[in-house]
């Protein structure tokens, strides 16, 4: 549908004569002159044959016609105003980004990693939570979340980053500098567990020992705190050979059981409905390389 409207400019002036009642300050308020403000209000007048104003005295006197105009030009260019207001905050948010991610993989992996995306894309904001929530509980407040499950999961909704793998680690002055022991030595050294006893109970089970020996030991609520506790020799993790291979490969920390006894550990992408942008894009790009990296690394075995 075509409109045969005036000009903008010619609406935006008017408004401002009408609201301010001065040309005086209109022209001060548009940063004008007086005579730009003057032909422009002709042209309008002119444009639809109606008589808006009345010059007087000590300023304008706006005529009935004048005084309808005037309210819906206020109401429009407020309208206006605002929805350039809305246009743009959306254009910024486009280029923010909020990221959830477990605490280990947060402090261990992405953070050192992170700076390299950063630096690149001085553009693009990055906002890192740390959580332990699963997607259904907090979809609507991230773009992008990276999660970990103890079983695989078949969901369209969820892509598949990393399969990592969990095995006891310790201290080497926790076994006396002997770098392997035989399983039956479990029973001898505490057990440090992650907000619960199930994945110890679990790595029993898989290496033929009683799960009831998963009853003992402290839980600990901080991933941050769960390696401090293996570093300091308060007892034994089920740690990450991921996030853990440096301090392994350097001596800080040993798999006193060896490596062939694991516990898998499926990591997982889940993208919010919302999220949009080229910075979200790069975003996942990046993160699905570095993944698949880590991955290659692993099989290799790796930095």
């Amino acid at each position: 549908m075509s409109r045969r409207l005036p000009s903008l400019l010619a609406i935006r002036y008017f408004e401002a004569v009408g609201r301010n009642l001065s040309f005086t300050m209109a022209a001060k308020e548009l940063n004008v002159t007086q005579a730009a403000v003057s032909h422009q209000i002709r042209k309008l007048e002119e444009k639809i044959n109606i008589r808006l104003l009345t010059r007087k005295h000590q300023g304008v006197e706006l005529t009935l016609e004048g005084e309808i105009l005037l309210r819906s030009s206020v109401e429009c260019l407020d309208k206006l105003a605002d929805t350039f207001e809305v246009i743009a905050n959306l254009s910024s948010a486009n280029n923010r980004l909020v990221l959830s991610v477990t605490p280990l993989l947060s402090a261990n992996w992405l953070l050192p990693r992170l700076n390299g995306f950063v630096s690149n894309r001085p553009n693009v904001d990055v906002v890192l939570h740390s959580s332990l929530s699963l997607p259904v509980e907090d979809r609507e407040k991230f773009d992008y979340k990276i999660f970990y499950s103890r079983e695989e999961m078949e969901d369209a909704d969820h892509e598949l980053l990393l399969v990592d793998e969990l095995l006891p680690i310790c201290s080497p002055s926790l076994t006396k500098g002997l770098a392997s022991l035989p399983l039956q030595e479990l029973s001898n050294f505490s057990l440090i567990h992650e907000f619960d006893r199930e994945w110890w109970a679990a790595w029993c089970e898989l290496a033929g020992i009683d799960p009831s020996l998963a009853r003992r030991g402290m839980v600990v609520k901080d991933p941050a705190l769960l390696e401090k506790a293996a570093l300091i020799g308060s007892g034994l993790i089920l740690g990450s050979s991921l996030f853990m291979r440096d301090k392994v490969k350097s001596g800080e920390l040993i798999t006193p059981f060896g490596n062939a006894l694991s516990l898998k550990v499926y990591y997982y992408l889940c993208q919010s409905p919302t999220v949009r942008g080229e910075g979200a894009n790069q975003f996942r790009n990046w993160l699905v390389s570095e993944f698949c990296h880590a991955r290659r690394m692993q099989k290799v075995g790796g930095d």
